[in-house]
């Protein structure tokens, strides 16, 4: 047996007192509470953990026993082969016999294979296997039948005559279910007569099972594959093909690959030049010469996947050829491969060709992808030429462009990163002389079409036209008035109408008698409306000169460069907040990459009193990585901001330098919003004490233990000591608590860490 606990460092006293209060709640527990106790012992184990989970096994409700055989493939103790395959022999519950089935599978447990094997064809009852008396559903051995051929696949490696043989009748079955899928998938690991039966099997069946079996011999032998591969890629159907030269790619058949360059399919053809890792040059140029242009475009990957330099393929010749009639997807592809195969002349070329407004953008595209590969001499130019395109996709590519130039080294990348700084300030594409900044679109409100509203004095009710018009009364066909007291005779909702609610009599109490406080009004205002929405076309999108240092700012974050900190600070001052909140994170991605951030200081100390709650919590963030001595004042005046995620930013930076410490960190948890205290609780764990970790069980567990996933994670690297002191909640008299504190056991003795 696999002892876990020594495994994971849960030794002595500790862990004799985890295993000791789990093993009391397996036996003594609720439901749910036994299956979590199971799942806990399984991982682990210990003294008594496996005589506890064995007997368990025949515990009387079946959730916890599927827990159990779950637990017991885990932990691998000894005497589990025999208890797996009585439970299922005995258990009736069809729904549990494929959980006894996956762990058999699993231990590869070689005394099951006779039961595996008849419970593949029927219900194996003359092997003495019970079965619940109700049919009157769903028959569950439809689902175990399923289970136990996939079990075979496995088990039956050893000696698969039985297995196939086993899963063959299954097949041939006439009233059976369709099972192909699974049943091919176990044959192509029951080599040699696996292979050898779907190689029969494909003779007579139709294109979908042989698409089937096509696609179970990725799971084969490739020796005992090749010769049903081969048939198969004959084959008369396409989609067989192709599923065919798939499995052929997956099991390193070279060979068979490049033979389906010649396909007749052109999605076969393009596929082999996919799946070849290195073709010879011959076949390349035929697949450049392919009437299909998918055929070129594959050739094309091929040629830069493979990262050689070759002239013979004339790949430049062939862009020139088709620049002015060709289709865009073809000539990018050849544009890729020219970079690698020809990369002097395809610099040259994607120079030229860069900056011409006539040529499609997938193909300027590919030339900004090209030059960024290149850094030929002279490129930046051409590449501030781009960024001020109109057209989007080529203005992104060439800051990326620039951004990955400035990375490097030499005048060229200063000059780039001059560039990026003229971008994100917006000088290097300013606003027209008569451009004024539009309103943000508010969310507008419109009276529903067609319905009954209030009317203004409140008492009576009007009709509204369809486009949200009052009806006047004089209108006698459409005007509709109820009196006061006079209560539709037919539901008012569909739940009244699933009730059967009456609705002429009041359900409730006098609403005239409701008071009305005037934070309500605006609510009252929109009962009788609905949000008007509208599709986001592509004349909402933002002009270039705004655009443009968006883009920059984001591409900045990724080029660690000081002479670029301060340019990202005056866009972080912008009154286009999108650019502000970019900029203020590119500044954030460059402190963690250790960027010193004093020339941002000013700027970010007057951004954290901004109104903009998105801009403040993100100045908020950056005040650590300062050095003006204004920054702790700052942090503790962000801590008290009523907006939820400035406090949320506040709290790492106040932990950070220092201004809120211990105590005060685990009030913070007790923050009326969660993500301040999912901050706090971060805080706490890399804190990493005693007192510490008690703080984040007690956050695990509060609300219902709505943040329980967050506690166990920040609890996972202390494990072993978390589990330790979450005993005495799992084994308390709280029932909620603990049955939470029981499913943070279970979750930290998975994966219990290891800070010691």
């Amino acid at each position: 047996m696999l002892d876990s606990v020594e495994a994971k460092g849960l030794n002595g006293p500790a862990r004799s007192q985890v295993v000791t209060a789990l093993r009391a709640v397996l036996d003594e527990g609720s439901e749910p509470e036994r299956c979590y106790a199971a799942s806990a012992l399984g991982a682990l184990g210990g003294e008594g953990a496996a005589g506890a989970l064995l007997s368990a096994l025949r515990d009387p409700d079946p959730d916890v026993r599927c827990a159990v055989a779950e637990a017991v493939a885990v932990l691998r103790p000894d005497g589990a082969g025999a208890a797996l395959i009585a439970n299922l022999r005995d258990d009736p519950v069809g729904e549990i016999k494929p959980v006894y089935i996956s762990a058999l599978a699993r231990l590869q447990i070689a005394e099951s294979y006779e039961l595996l094997c008849a419970l593949a064809v029927d219900r194996a009852e003359h092997l003495d296997v019970a079965w619940e008396d109700d049919m009157s559903g769903w028959d569950d051995w439809l689902d175990v039948q399923l289970a136990a051929v996939d079990a075979l696949g496995v088990i039956g490696q050893g000696d698969p005559a039985p297995a196939v043989e086993a899963i063959l009748a299954a097949l041939h079955d006439l009233d059976g279910q369709d099972i192909w899928t699974h049943a091919c998938s176990a044959l192509a690991r029951l080599s040699p007569q696996g292979p050898a039966a779907l190689c029969e099997l494909a003779a007579g069946a139709s294109v979908l099972q042989r698409k089937r079996i096509a696609a179970a011999l990725r799971h084969a032998d490739g020796e005992d594959a090749t010769p049903i591969l081969s048939r198969l890629l004959d084959d008369e159907d396409g989609s067989v093909r192709l599923a065919a030269l798939e499995s052929a790619a997956l099991v390193d058949l070279d060979d068979l690959c490049q033979s389906a360059i010649g396909d007749r399919s052109a999605d076969v053809r393009a596929a082999a030049f996919a799946s070849v890792a290195d073709l010879p040059p011959r076949q390349l140029l035929k697949g450049l010469k392919d009437a299909d242009p998918k055929v070129s475009i594959a050739a094309c990957r091929a040629i830069a996947r493979a990262g050689k330099q070759s002239t013979g393929f004339g790949l430049c010749e062939r862009i020139e050829r088709q620049l002015r009639n060709g289709q865009p997807d073809l000539l990018a592809a050849l544009i890729s491969a020219a970079a690698v195969a020809e990369p002097e002349a395809a610099g040259a070329l994607a120079g030229d060709v860069v900056n011409n407004p006539a040529t499609p953008q997938e193909v300027r595209v590919a030339c900004l992808d090209a030059l960024a590969r290149l850094r030929p001499d002279g490129m930046v130019p051409l590449l501030t030429r781009a960024a001020t395109d109109a057209d989007r996709g080529v203005r992104v590519s060439s800051v990326a462009a620039l951004g990955e130039l400035a990375k490097g080294p030499g005048s060229q990348a200063d000059e780039a990163a001059r560039v990026l700084a003229q971008a994100v300030t917006g000088e290097l594409l300013p606003a027209p002389a008569d451009w004024q900044p539009e309103d943000a679109k508010p969310v507008s409100f419109v009276p529903k079409r067609g319905q009954h509203a209030a009317a203004e004095d409140g008492k009576a009710r009007v009709r509204l036209d369809r486009d949200g018009n009052v009806v006047p009364k004089s209108e006698k066909a459409d005007a509709v008035e109820l009196p006061e007291n006079d209560a539709p005779a037919f539901p008012g909702s569909t739940l009244d109408a699933i009730l059967g609610a009456n609705t002429m009599e009041p359900a409730g109490p006098d609403l005239r008698r409701a008071y009305v406080e005037e934070a309500d009004l605006p609510y009252l205002a929109r009962a009788a409306s609905r949000v008007s929405r509208r599709r986001l076309g592509l004349d909402d999108l933002p002009p270039p000169h705004v655009d443009l240092p968006r883009i920059a700012a984001s591409v900045c974050a990724t080029v660690p460069r000081p002479d670029l900190v301060e340019p990202l600070a005056q866009a972080a001052r912008s009154a286009d907040p999108a650019l502000a909140y970019a900029a203020l994170d590119g500044l954030a991605v460059l402190a963690q990459a250790g960027m010193d951030l004093t020339g941002a200081g000013e700027a970010v100390l007057q951004l954290c009193r901004e109104q903009d709650a998105g801009v403040r919590s993100r100045a908020v963030r950056l005040l650590s990585g300062l050095s003006t001595g204004q920054e702790p004042a700052e942090a503790l005046e962000a801590l008290k901001s009523p907006e939820a995620d400035v406090r949320a930013a506040a709290v790492k930076v106040c932990a950070d330098l220092g201004c809120v410490r211990g105590e005060a960190i685990e009030d913070l948890l007790q923050d009326p919003d969660r993500r301040v205290r999912a901050e706090a609780a971060s805080v706490l764990a890399e804190a990493a004490d005693d007192r510490a970790i008690e703080a984040l069980i007690e956050f695990g567990l509060m609300e219902n233990a709505v943040q329980i996933n967050d506690a166990v994670r920040l609890l996972r690297p202390d494990g072993r000591s978390a589990l330790d002191r979450l005993v005495p909640t799992a084994c308390g008299p709280d029932a909620t608590r603990r049955f939470f504190a029981l499913q943070m056991i279970a979750d930290l003795s998975a994966h219990p860490g290891e800070r010691s």
